[in-house]
């Protein structure tokens, strides 16, 4: 998928993709040879802002079927719920970019990390104690960096398949936690 940029124009950001590949391939494989302190579960699999209807004070998730570009074993696979985690995370960062587009410039650079911590908060004290979290707070952010630059990557295709203009919304991101990564559980 990552040779797949090279077909479009040159920009700075996807230069800066294609060389860190190396870099980008070592960390997504890294998460398979971790040893893990945290029990696995079914996951969502597209878990984003699309699948959470809120209605008369109560929340719903929707749609179990997973990403649908994976394959239907990867899909039921047990995975710890970090995974989902990241695309809520992704998903914040396509409606802080949705809205720019739409020429609302009142989304301030400020809040997409603003958005990240205040979910971040909430679900660690949701799932805090339970077995699906890896206890020491340093793996846990790095599994969940290593989930958010898979679901970028996934997205990078995605955009590339369905709305190539929409593109540099995930390279954007990926570039981002490669170069500045700042997932903390701590």
């Amino acid at each position: 998928m990552l040779e797949r940029l090279a077909n479009l124009p040159r920009t700075a950001a996807n230069s800066r993709l294609l060389a860190r590949r190396a870099d980008i391939l070592l960390r997504l494989f890294g998460v398979d040879h971790m040893r893990l302190s945290a029990c696995k579960t079914r996951v969502h699999g597209d878990y984003h802002l699309g699948q959470v209807l809120v209605s008369r004070g109560d929340v719903f998730i929707i749609d179990f079927e997973g990403e649908p570009m994976r394959f239907l074993g990867e899909r039921r696979s047990k995975q710890l719920p970090l995974r989902d985690v990241a695309g809520m995370l992704r998903s914040f960062d396509y409606l802080v970019e949705a809205s720019r587009r739409a020429g609302n410039s009142g989304a301030p650079d400020g809040l997409l990390p603003e958005m990240w911590s205040a979910f971040l908060s909430s679900y660690q004290s949701g799932i805090a104690g339970t077995p699906s979290l890896p206890v020491d707070p340093k793996q846990a952010g790095e599994v969940l960096l290593i989930y958010l630059l898979e679901k970028s990557i996934y997205e990078i295709g995605y955009e590339l398949s369905n709305r190539p203009d929409w593109v540099e919304i995930p390279i954007r991101s990926f570039l981002r936690l490669i170069e500045e990564p700042v997932v903390t559980f701590e």
